[in-house]
């Protein structure tokens, strides 16, 4: 294993075994993949709820991906968003058995229960494609992309651009 992908199965490693509470498509063939027990932010002066977030979330950005169940593809990243809201949505309840990375460029596979298995492959047609990001229960988020770059960081907000 190279050293450089120590830290995405470092993270990965506390994933493995929990079960998917969530999963949708996005915009475009944007998909999000969520773990664990929802977090609760209140605000610091209003004592109000304003953040509420699943533990882990994986979010699928610019990669070409397939969803296969049983070793059929079910859906991938071109099919209508109907399909794959229906196919992805199969994912809620499974746990994560294991994740793989298979190229310098972050191409990887995740494997859950149940015979399901997610292939994703780098979409690096641009300079600025980030191929997925897994945002952890410390605020910190692990990007893979555009390219062979991988960045870990401190977000307060899983949109943030910085």
């Amino acid at each position: 294993m190279k050293k450089q992908n120590q830290i995405i199965y470092d993270l990965f490693a506390q994933v493995i075994s929990k079960k998917v509470k969530n999963s949708c498509s996005g915009v475009g063939s944007f998909i999000f993949i969520n773990f664990g027990m929802d977090l609760v932010a209140k605000s610091p002066i209003w004592k109000e709820v304003f953040d509420v977030r699943s533990e882990w979330y994986f979010w699928v950005d610019m990669s070409f991906w397939e969803l296969e169940i049983d070793g059929k593809i079910m859906a991938y990243d071109e099919d209508y968003k109907d399909k794959i809201d229906d196919v992805i949505k199969k994912l809620i309840g499974k746990k994560l058995l294991n994740v793989e990375i298979l190229s310098d460029e972050y191409d990887m596979v995740l494997t859950f229960e149940s015979g399901i298995v997610l292939h994703l492959i780098a979409d690096n047609t641009e300079e600025d494609n980030e191929q997925w990001s897994l945002f952890t229960p410390d605020r910190m988020v692990l990007t893979a992309g555009p390219f062979k770059k991988l960045t870990y960081k401190h977000t307060t907000d899983p949109i943030d651009e910085d």
